[in-house]
């Protein structure tokens, strides 16, 4: 159960590397917009870090405050992703 749960770490570190990476590569080519391949990226992290957040089995309590500060921060960068959207329509 414990690889299953690093391999979703590894997902959810790939997805943000991705969109982080996507961000990168407009960033340095001067363009400023919002591809699909960021939205992708944010899209395979979310959902990473929502199985993350189910229980496997631990003994221990959750960390709902660090759990919840997460899915702030997601929601910020997929609402400054629709934002930036929206300008370029």
């Amino acid at each position: 159960m414990e690889i299953l749960r690093h391999v979703v770490v590894l997902v959810h570190l790939v997805g943000f590397a991705i969109l982080f990476g996507a961000w990168v590569v407009e960033a340095v080519n001067g363009k400023h917009q919002i591809t699909r391949l960021m939205n992708w990226g944010l899209a395979i992290a979310g959902l990473a870090g929502l199985i993350l957040a189910a229980p496997w089995g631990i003994e221990y309590d959750l960390n709902y405050v660090k759990i919840g500060i997460k899915l702030v921060i997601l929601v910020v960068i997929g609402a400054l992703l629709g934002i930036g959207a929206g300008r370029q329509r």
